[in-house]
């Protein structure tokens, strides 16, 4: 793809400025490849996932047919009498906008202005850094809900202790955080925000203060009860993920998803819930693999954490069939997996860092996309053609990245939830 840069001439001393040789930069080490390979390294499901980057429009209708013509009887009258239409439903998506920004100080550019191999490398620690926040936003989104919320937990003196050990992938240092006290999140506990200064990775805990740069304290009005925690700026905007497609309870008679009461047949717009919390984690497969199969679903991707992956392995011992998975498109993009035996077909599982504790999510690939207008992520220059641009606040310039998606399921019938023992 190519891009076009704009004219764009900067008021600086001279024989100093590299913005020239910054869009040049950019333009060569971060094309569209490039940036897929570097978000797509890690996370599974936003790697696996079906993709179609030229969807346009307001909003996008997914139309689900869950049920078929029922004029039928074995008497010709009977059945025409009672004639029937499909019965189906429009779910209207709306897009999903997300943004990471990266800033490079007119220092940086003229320290290195006569050395193009430094400057390169303080241009990809900050474009290499802003993509990693894109792709962990983008990778985690798709396996949570739109309400935003990234984990919960108790707080001791601005300590926070998840509730789930796996979301701490979700945390990093310099977030800036409000807290609500339930769950979708409706009550904010208070306007008061938690700035995330440190993230125990082993303990799985989230250290806040009460200003930036200041020391670990409660926020204002916090307290010890349990917290549900949105990235500011987040809460109801994030993109409709699998938590939110494949609920583990069944909807009830309230429900409205994108516009539709998915009670209507809560198994074909909702998805199938399996109970397995009291099998196997092999067996809780089969078993939900067995039911979405019943419903003409081929689940033949199934996606948990790295823990509950390694129980599986290790729970198979010497009957452990490994597959690999490459990208058609991305050579050097493949992940390991562990091939189970389902119902009508094999069940290929991995471990993605996103995916909640005690949670397989098994899935009908053919069912999925992620439609987006252009890739997603990418490096935004559709309103003037240029890759970076004047950071009107600040002695610097600013690359923005960003990614307008919807993922988009036109069979939940054909994809189930698990909730294992581990």
């Amino acid at each position: 793809m190519a891009i076009t840069y704009g004219t764009f001439n900067p008021i600086d001393t001279a024989g100093v400025s590299n913005f020239t040789a910054l869009q040049a930069i950019l333009k060569e080490y971060y094309g569209p490849q490039q940036v897929k390979n570097l978000v797509y390294k890690r996370n599974k499901w936003l790697a696996m996932v079906h993709k179609e980057e030229d969807w346009s429009g307001l909003v996008v209708p997914v139309p689900v047919i869950y049920g078929n013509p029922q004029g039928a009887s074995a008497t010709f009258a009977t059945a025409q009498t009672n004639v029937t239409g499909s019965s189906m439903v429009r779910f209207i998506m709306n897009w999903n906008q997300d943004y990471a920004l990266a800033t490079i100080t007119n220092l940086v550019n003229l320290a290195s202005r006569n050395d193009a191999g430094a400057f390169l490398k303080a241009v990809q620690n900050e474009m290499n850094g802003a993509l990693k926040t894109a792709e962990n936003r983008l990778a985690g989104g798709l396996f949570r809900s739109s309400t935003g919320v990234i984990g919960s937990g108790t707080n001791s003196s601005g300590v926070i202790t998840l509730a789930d050990a796996m979301s701490v992938t979700q945390f990093e240092v310099g977030q800036i955080l409000t807290a609500y006290t339930d769950n979708p999140p409706t009550t904010l506990v208070d306007a008061s925000l938690g700035y995330v200064v440190a993230v125990n990775r082993s303990l799985s805990t989230v250290s806040v203060s009460q200003t930036k740069g200041g020391g670990v304290a409660t926020p204002t009005n916090w307290g010890t009860g349990t917290l549900y925690l949105v990235v500011q700026g987040d809460i109801n905007l994030k993109i409709n993920g699998l938590a939110d497609w494949l609920p583990t309870t069944a909807p009830g008679s309230s429900d409205s998803f994108n516009g539709v009461n998915r009670s209507k047949d809560s198994t074909r717009l909702a998805g199938i819930r399996w109970d397995g919390s009291s099998q196997t984690i092999e067996e809780a497969l089969i078993d939900a693999a067995a039911l979405t199969a019943r419903e003409d679903g081929n689940p033949e991707l199934a996606l948990t954490n790295h823990f509950t992956f390694a129980a599986t392995e290790k729970a198979l011992g010497s009957k452990v069939n490994y597959v690999n998975y490459e990208h058609s498109d991305i050579p050097g993009i493949g992940f390991q997996g562990i091939r189970l035996h389902g119902a009508d077909a094999e069940i290929n599982l991995f471990a993605d860092r996103n995916c909640p504790s005690q949670r397989v999510y098994l899935i009908d690939p053919d069912s999925w996309t992620l439609g987006s207008m252009k890739a997603c992520p990418h490096i935004l220059t559709e309103l003037d053609g240029l890759t970076e641009l004047r950071d009107p606040s600040n002695d610097a310039t600013q690359i923005r990245i960003g990614s307008y998606a919807i993922l988009a399921c036109n069979a939940p019938g054909h994809n189930a939830v698990v909730t294992t023992q581990v």
